[in-house]
This record gives structure tokens, C-alpha cells and sequence, in this order.
């Protein structure tokens, strides 16, 4: 039996099923309609790399150690579904995830997702596609071109191009990029047949962030919209796009021998005042306020600040900063940890869902009153993560039409591992999500467990670091920073 996942990272079912009742998602239609179905509760904070790592794991962010975007491989402390399965016989290969730079060599393919700062691919002739990821600039390669891509995708690309230098660069990179991985991937299925195969798809949480106010304009003040501005319904667009190639990978599996998952990390609201991630870290005002001459850098990513220093810095930074509480209610203002050769310093939750105005609020630092609103801005882009995404499992050992009422994000390398036949580690935070196979399935394929698939693991040794400054641009771009 094959198993294909499709990641949708941000995809909600407010945006999906509007769009499948206009006809406009015959596919995903088809997958919820012939499968079980419902929503995924994601895990705070909901940082993609963080929560992709915990679904493929079945680990929360404390056991596999990706704290945040500023994570590369070389910090996993546990393998991930497609190790699991290839060490177990069963030949895997993924497509555009995160956190998989280097590739590895042990897969059928391993095309690393766009947090990759290196052009490094497995087979080695697919590095033309992150070259393109990376720097948006257009393959040149003509053969490489024809042999890849379907003229849709390449009608895209010139679209791109043509408007490089308009205010839709940016949305129409991401429906070129998308159009392209999902012709390199078909690509790569039918070369390599593997067994378990996964591709993720980004665009829709992009378009989510941006445009999200063109699907809800109802939840915006006039004057917001004004600023916004009018612009096309890109996030139908992008999910109708997705669909599409989703219903071209579905023709090369055979229904009746694959069994199909499609997930997301989290889901997406109307960014209001009362939500959570109202506010985000001022980076240089911050690290003035806990002095910059011994910090040897620093980089911040919504409410998460990651500085750099000798151990020794870090450690007293961390007394510090940690015993720092807001002066008004006494609540702690920040969590920090430790990983290696920086401290992460992140709001804590509590204040993250203060609605208090922050021109009236202080902390007390080194003896020293400040006021909040130094460190502290206000999101301003219209669309915000919400705690719920989506979760299809589709396939000759699943439920037709079932409804769950609500899953976690941990729980689908375990559903995965049993869906294989193999024991769920004893040392994951998920379970099986057994009602959503059909009976005679559990009943004769009862759960395993074995203590942990992470006994062999050893931790990834990085020749080269990530390109910080490439990452932050790419950050930038998705309005993290």
C-alpha cells in the first residue's frame, strides 16, 4: 500500500469549504468526501517550521527542538516520518519541506523547502529549481525547462517576469513557484515510484497573511481597507491553483492501493485587536535595552528574539530577562531558553493575549522603568494564524464521509506509522487517531508500540551554515520581520 501526504500550510476550512461548495475544489472535495475529515488543533506558538516538525515527528517542539525559523536540521533531535519509514524498508522521498537542507542521499528524492539557503538537491540535477526558489530568477536551462515543466507552469514563470517590478511580484512568484514544484514533483513520482512520497504547498499561507481581506472585507474598518487596498482575490486563486495540482499528482496513484492525507499547520483569522500576536519584538530598541556591546548579533522573528553571545553573556542574559514581569499586573513578561550558541527570548503567552493598551504598560529592567510600547509594535498584516487547520485521510482503510470532531497536530505520524503496520514510539506525544479507520482495519491490525524509533538517531553535522541574510529576506517577504 502507498501513502501520499500533501501539505497546505495555513489552510482552514472557512476559506475550503465555500470554495467546494461553489465547485471551484473538485479535488479536495473528492478527498473529504471519500475519506475522514476535520479539524487539526496546532500548538502556540504556531511558527510553521515549529509545528511541521511536531506533525512529522509526533513529538512537540520541546522533544524534536525546533524552537523557531532561525532552526535548521542540525538542531532536530529526532527523525521524522520519512526516516522512519525508509529505515523500515519502506522507500520515501519529499518535496519542498522544511528543515531537510542537506537532502538526504538515503531518500528516493529530497528537494528541501524554501527555508533552504544552499541550492543542494537530491538527484542533483533539481538544484535549478531552488536556484529559482531562492532568487527568483528563471530557469535558463531550455532543455531542463521542457523536460520539467508543463507550458502552464512556464506561461507562469514569463508572468512573473513581466511583472517584476509591480506590486504583484510577490503573489505572482508564489503561483509560479507553486505550479512549478508541482510539476517537478509529478516528475519525480513517476520516476522513483516510491512508497511514501509528501509535497507541501505554501502559497496558501502567504496569500492568507496578505490578502485576507478580500475573502472577509466585513471584518475591516473602511479606513483599513483604504490602506490595504484593492487587489485580485489571490487567495482563491492560490487555493483553486493547489487543487488543480493536487488532482494532477492524484492521477498517477492507484486509488484502490494508496491511501491520501492532506494537513495543515495551522488555519488563518482576520487579524484582530483582541487575538493573539497582536504585538511583535522591535528588534534594535530591544537589544539597546539590554546593551548591545558584548552581543555579537541578534535576529527577530514576530514575538521570538534569537541573540548571539559568549555563553557566559547569554546565561546572565537569561536571569535577567526572565525574572522581568510587567509592572501593572505582575505578569512575566518573557520565556527563555537556551539552545547551543544563542538564547531565545519569547513573549509569554499571557501577554501575547493582553487586550491592555501598551502605551500605558512598563517593565522594570536593571533597575530601570520602560515603557512597553520601546520594545513592542503592532502586527499590521490583515491576516493572523488560527489555532485550527485542516486534516483529510482518504484511502481503502479509512472511513468514507466520517467527521471527526477535532485531532492535534501530534497525531498524524503515529496515525501514519499504523496505517504502515509499524509500532507508534512510546516516546510520542500523539496517538493513533483510530476512528477514523474503518473497523475491520483496527480490528485486525490492533496499535503497536515500541519504546522509541530515535534509538540509532545522531544528530546532523552542517559543513555550512544558513545564509542568514538570505533568510531574513525571504522572512521579510512573508512579513515575519
Amino acid at each position: 500500500m502507498k501513502m501520499l501526504v500533501l501539505g497546505i500550510d495555513g489552510a482552514d476550512w472557512k476559506f475550503i469549504i465555500p470554495l467546494i461548495q461553489q465547485g471551484k475544489l473538485p479535488n479536495l472535495k473528492k478527498l473529504r468526501d471519500s475519506g475522514a475529515s476535520g479539524p487539526l488543533l496546532t500548538q502556540k506558538p504556531p511558527m510553521s517550521p515549529v509545528v511541521w516538525t511536531t506533525i512529522m515527528t509526533g513529538k512537540v517542539r520541546e522533544k524534536h527542538n525546533i524552537i523557531n525559523f532561525y532552526s535548521n536540521s542540525g538542531d532536530l533531535n529526532s527523525y521524522r516520518i520519512w526516516d522512519i519509514l525508509n529505515k523500515n524498508g519502506i522507500p520515501s522521498g519529499t518535496m519542498s519541506h522544511l528543515l531537510t537542507n542537506p537532502p538526504d542521499e538515503k531518500l528516493l528524492f529530497q528537494i528541501p523547502g524554501w527555508m533552504s539557503t544552499t541550492s543542494l538537491t537530491v538527484p542533483e540535477e533539481y538544484s535549478i529549481f531552488k536556484e529559482w526558489e531562492r532568487k527568483k530568477k528563471i530557469p535558463r536551462n531550455i532543455i531542463w525547462i521542457l523536460k520539467n515543466l508543463s507550458l502552464r507552469s512556464i506561461f507562469a514563470l514569463l508572468k512573473f517576469r513581466k511583472n517584476i517590478k509591480t506590486k504583484h511580484k510577490h503573489p505572482l512568484y508564489y503561483l509560479a513557484d507553486e505550479m512549478v514544484k508541482g510539476d517537478i514533483f509529478k516528475r519525480l513520482v513517476k520516476r522513483f515510484k516510491p512508497q511514501f512520497s509528501s509535497i507541501m504547498f505554501y502559497g496558501t499561507d502567504f496569500m492568507s497573511h496578505k490578502y485576507i481581506h478580500q475573502v472577509f472585507p466585513d471584518r475591516f474598518t473602511p479606513e483599513l481597507l483604504k490602506k490595504l487596498g484593492d487587489c485580485p482575490n489571490y487567495i482563491e486563486q492560490m487555493y483553486m491553483l493547489v487543487d488543480k495540482k493536487i488532482g494532477e499528482i492524484l492521477k498517477l496513484f492507484p486509488l484502490d492501493k494508496t491511501n491520501f492525507i492532506a494537513v495543515s499547520d495551522h488555519g488563518f483569522n482576520p487579524a484582530m485587536p483582541e487575538k493573539a500576536f497582536k504585538y511583535r519584538l522591535k528588534g534594535r530598541p530591544f537589544i539597546s535595552v539590554i546593551g548591545k556591546k558584548k552581543i555579537k548579533d541578534f535576529a527577530v522573528l514576530g514575538y521570538v528574539l534569537n541573540v548571539f553571545a559568549e555563553k557566559k553573556i547569554l546565561e546572565k542574559l537569561m536571569q535577567e530577562i526572565d525574572a522581568v514581569t510587567i509592572t501593572e499586573n505582575g505578569k512575566k513578561l518573557f520565556k527563555c531558553t537556551m539552545q547551543e550558541d544563542k538564547l531565545l527570548v519569547e513573549f509569554k503567552t499571557e501577554f501575547m493575549t493582553i487586550t491592555s493598551d501598551i502605551n500605558k504598560m512598563h517593565f522594570k529592567f536593571r533597575n530601570k522603568e520602560i515603557p512597553i510600547n520601546r520594545i513592542v509594535g503592532q502586527v499590521k498584516r490583515p491576516g493572523t494564524h488560527a489555532k485550527h487547520g485542516i486534516f483529510i485521510a482518504s484511502g481503502p482503510i479509512f472511513k468514507q464521509g466520517y467527521k471527526f470532531k477535532e485531532a492535534g497536530i501530534q497525531d498524524v505520524t503515529p496515525t501514519i506509522l499504523h496505517s504502515f503496520g509499524l509500532p507508534v514510539g512510546k516516546d510520542m506525544d500523539g496517538k493513533v487517531l483510530t476512528e477514523i479507520f474503518k473497523d475491520e482495519f483496527i480490528s485486525n491490525n490492533p496499535v503497536k508500540f515500541i519504546d522509541t524509533h530515535d534509538s540509532d538517531f545522531k544528530k546532523k553535522e552542517l559543513k555550512e551554515k544558513t545564509d542568514m541574510k538570505e533568510l531574513k529576506k525571504r522572512l521579510e517577504e512573508l512579513g515575519y520581520i
